[in-house]
C-alpha cells in the first residue's frame, strides 16, 4: 500500500502544473486522499524543517521561563535590599542615642 501511495505521489510530482484532482481521477482515488499523501509525503521528508520549529518554540519557552525568574530574583533582591536597609537603619544609633530593637520581621518593635 505505502510503495503505491509513494508511485501515486511520484506521478503527481512528475506533471508540474496538473492539478490534484485530475492525477487522483487518473488513479482512482479521491483527491483529498491524493492531497493528503502528498502533504505526508511533504512532511516525511522535511523532518528537519519540523525539529526546526520545535528547536525554535522551545528556546523561546525558555527565554520566557529565564524572564520570569530573572523578575523573581529582581522581586527577592529588592526585598532583601529593603529588610538589610531597615536593619542598618535600626541598628545605627537614633537621635536620642539609643539603638532601637529589631523583631525577626524586620519592623520596628
Amino acid at each position: 500500500m505505502r510503495l503505491w501511495r509513494s508511485d501515486a505521489v511520484a506521478l503527481y510530482r512528475s506533471s508540474p502544473g496538473r492539478p490534484v484532482a485530475a492525477v487522483a481521477k487518473d488513479l482512482g482515488v479521491n483527491h483529498e486522499t491524493l492531497r493528503l499523501w502528498i502533504k505526508a509525503a511533504e512532511t516525511a521528508e522535511a523532518p528537519s524543517a519540523r525539529a526546526e520549529a520545535d528547536k525554535v518554540a522551545e528556546i523561546a519557552a525558555l527565554r520566557r521561563q529565564v524572564r520570569e525568574l530573572e523578575l523573581e530574583l529582581l522581586r527577592g533582591f529588592r526585598y532583601s535590599t529593603t529588610c538589610i536597609t531597615r536593619l542598618v537603619q535600626c541598628a545605627s544609633p537614633s537621635a536620642s542615642g539609643r539603638r532601637r530593637s529589631v523583631g525577626l520581621s524586620g519592623l520596628i518593635t
